[in-house]
């Protein structure tokens, strides 16, 4: 058999060929890979800013929500404070009245559940 008839420079050929159709095949994977990467990171980047307005309009609703409320709650703490100052100025001299006719018709009197004996008395006095 002679050199050129022998199938082993076919073969070599033939690894060669391989060896380049794989690395091409990596190198377009890669680049594949780097395309997709990028997109994906593109892609997130958007979703979250996307969430971040969404979360942003619900913080703002929220605020306002809040905000008017806490005027409501002071609104009608206001009134009820007027209302009960209202009520004091105009029943103050009543109440005033009636304590010191408490104080001045004081009755000394024995409580109706204290016993009291002179038994008691005389052996206290011992």
């Amino acid at each position: 058999m002679k050199a050129s008839q022998t199938p082993l420079p076919h073969l070599i050929h033939a690894e060669k060929q391989a060896a380049e159709i794989i690395y091409e095949a990596r190198k377009r994977k890669n680049l594949l890979m780097k395309k997709c990467k990028n997109a994906a990171s593109k892609e997130v980047a958007m979703l979250g800013s996307e969430r971040e307005e969404v979360l942003n309009a619900v913080t703002k609703r929220v605020n306002e929500s809040l905000a008017i409320t806490q005027r409501r709650v002071e609104n009608t703490t206001k009134e009820k404070i007027a209302k009960i100052d209202e009520q004091v100025a105009k029943n103050r001299d009543k109440v005033v009245t009636m304590l010191l006719e408490l104080m001045y018709k004081f009755t000394p009197e024995v409580h109706k559940n204290y016993r009291y004996s002179e038994d008691e008395d005389d052996e206290n006095v011992k």
